[in-house]
């Protein structure tokens, strides 16, 4: 290599089991060509580093780093490998080194006109294997950081076998342990057919260093075996490209913040942060800061500084983003912010309820026209007419597939309902008792001169005899009424007789102490004997023993003062008055 030794320093470490494969000598060779071809183009400190450890596999397009097969069906893929801290120390990466490129070898002559979206992230890791049979890209990807995308990606035709290399929009700084790197690929936007033939990827065989999988969607959860293919032990061959980047100078130029999101996400769903313009080299810090409005003072910390720029956010609401750049403790520089906006969905079926039986159905109204509707009957439409207590709920999905969801609790007040009995007592005084249900006022109409009562119990003194209709409205909690009629004969009403003041009905003592004596000398038919105080009240009574003659009244209960004797008679009332002691 002569002069190009001179300008660049290179290594090439570990080419397993070379000697008798003459597969695996062929890509060597290549890549040594490739090696030389590269350095009349590295800076004086740049490094190229390559890690195939393992034995030589068939070139496979199951391993990645993006999945096209020749039925180019799948549009999405995910990838993650792992590179233990022994493999790094044997190629020669050092804690502190900065990984500033990365490049996975391809065979055949392919090629992809994209557009893609094409990511890698990395991170430092104490992970030493890949061991379960599958692992979800959540999982992995926690703590990683972006520090590659393209948007607009494109994977060229290469001679065979050759590396696809990618310069990173972040160098990776390396600070020991194991690296994980983990690709993202989505061609979802990509006209068809996607590529002019499948990627096969070179790669060797190593147990447990590899997650992968390809969908219609971008895939959650990765295996070890990718879409009916076992890779657990097949991991493409990657070449690292190392540098020394150069202190930082002050002042820093910030550039602008970047979004992975181009259109409105979903309340939380996770975004890559990133700048671009920005200054590059060692001493700088990047804090994140997050704002509302983008107005000035209300920017907050996301969190401690770093010295990557890349980071990620869950975003509730539409927010605004911008890095806070350093260089070596200086003043600080402001990136111009960038927005990512929120999708929420805000579904109010209003406060729980209750409604009245008998006055129609409630319409639960879940807003957000031309969204999608699932309610928890099934139903897909914006309103719902209910008209029974329950627990009702829908979820709703707008255009841009956020979600939001509501539950509302219905009670009902039925109508009243019941039934009443009638009992006439004495003289025409009749007790009303209702048995109801859900009824929350009685009001009687009694049927006879407009007379009415509320309450329950209730009497009510019919005047004379006969038949009367009487209803109970029976009145719930909404003011609904519910009416109860029934035909009540009254027959106990006794006339008024007259008052015989020439009987010859006498008293004596009078005044009385403890006894009273009558004498019934015109031989009176006597029915019943009463003692009424001064308002008419009836303190006590017994019956008559006809023309029985003489009588004793016991006064012992009545304590001092005046009261009538109301002597009754089939023609009519004797009235004395006499006072007790």
């Amino acid at each position: 290599m002569g002069v190009a030794e001179n300008r660049f320093r290179v290594g090439i470490i570990k080419f397993i089991n070379m000697k008798g494969n003459n597969y695996l000598f062929k890509v060597a060779k290549v890549f040594l060509l490739g090696v030389a071809l590269l350095a009349g183009h590295q800076r004086a400190d740049a490094q190229i580093i390559t890690i195939n450890t393992g034995t030589p596999a068939s070139d496979l397009y199951a391993v990645g780093p993006i999945y096209i097969s020749t039925t180019m069906f799948y549009k999405y893929s995910r990838f993650a490998y792992l590179y233990t801290q022994a493999e790094l120390a044997a190629a020669g990466i050092t804690s502190g080194s900065t990984i500033s490129a990365v490049g996975w070898m391809k065979g055949g002559s392919s090629s992809s006109a994209g557009p893609s979206n094409f990511k890698i992230y990395m991170k430092n890791s104490s992970a030493t294997a890949y061991a379960l049979s599958s692992e979800t890209w959540a999982n992995l990807s926690s703590g990683a950081s972006l520090v590659y995308q393209n948007a607009s990606q494109s994977f060229p035709a290469t001679a065979s076998p050759n590396y696809i290399p990618f310069t990173l929009n972040t160098p990776f700084v390396y600070s020991g342990g194991a690296i994980e790197i983990l690709t993202e690929w989505d061609a979802s936007a990509t006209p068809t057919p996607l590529a002019t033939g499948s990627f096969e990827w070179v790669n060797t065989s190593v147990p447990d260093r590899i997650y992968g999988g390809a969908n219609t969607t971008a895939p959650t959860s990765l295996s070890s075996t990718s879409n009916n293919t076992s890779i657990d032990d097949r991991r493409p061959v990657i070449q690292f490209t190392l540098g020394t980047v150069t202190g930082c100078t002050s002042p820093v130029t910030p550039g602008t913040a970047t979004s992975s999101a181009s259109a409105p996400v979903c309340p939380n769903t996770s975004i890559n942060l990133n700048l671009s313009g920005n200054s590059t080299g060692t001493g700088i810090t990047y804090e994140w800061e997050r704002s509302a409005t983008n107005t000035a003072g209300s920017y907050t910390s996301m969190g401690a500084s770093q010295t990557t720029a890349g980071t990620t956010a869950q975003p509730a609401t539409s927010t605004w983003y911008r890095c806070k750049v350093v260089c070596s403790g200086g003043t600080p520089a402001y990136s111009t912010p960038v927005q990512v906006q929120v999708a929420s969905v805000t579904v109010n079926l209003g406060n729980d309820t209750t409604i009245c039986e008998g006055r129609g159905p409630l319409v639960l109204n879940a807003g957000n026209a031309g969204s999608t509707y699932l309610w928890d009957n099934g139903t897909a439409t914006q309103t719902r007419s209910v008209s029974a207590a329950g627990t009702y709920s829908v979820l709703v999905t707008n255009t841009s597939g956020c979600q939001g969801r509501d539950t509302i609790v219905v009670g009902l007040t039925p109508l009243a309902s019941g039934s009443f009995m009638a009992t006439e007592t004495s003289g025409g005084m009749v007790t009303f008792q209702a048995t109801a249900s859900n009824a929350a006022t009685y009001f009687w109409q009694f049927g006879a001169n407009n007379a009415t009562a509320t309450g329950n119990p209730t009497s009510f003194a019919y005047g004379s005899n006969g038949t009367y209709n009487v209803t109970l409205n029976l009145i719930n909690g909404c003011g609904d009424t519910t009416k109860v009629n029934k035909a009540v004969t009254v027959s106990g009403v006794v006339s008024i007789k007259p008052i015989l003041k020439d009987a010859a009905v006498y008293v004596f003592p009078n005044p009385a102490k403890n006894m009273l004596m009558i004498d019934n000398e015109g031989g009176l038919v006597i029915e019943q004997i009463r003692i009424l105080d001064l308002l008419g009240k009836v303190l006590q009574e017994e019956p008559g023993k006809g023309t029985q003659k003489n009588y004793q009244v016991n006064l012992k209960q009545l304590s001092s003062g005046i009261y009538f004797l109301d002597i009754r008679t089939p023609s009519g009332h004797v009235l004395r008055q006499f006072s007790v002691q």
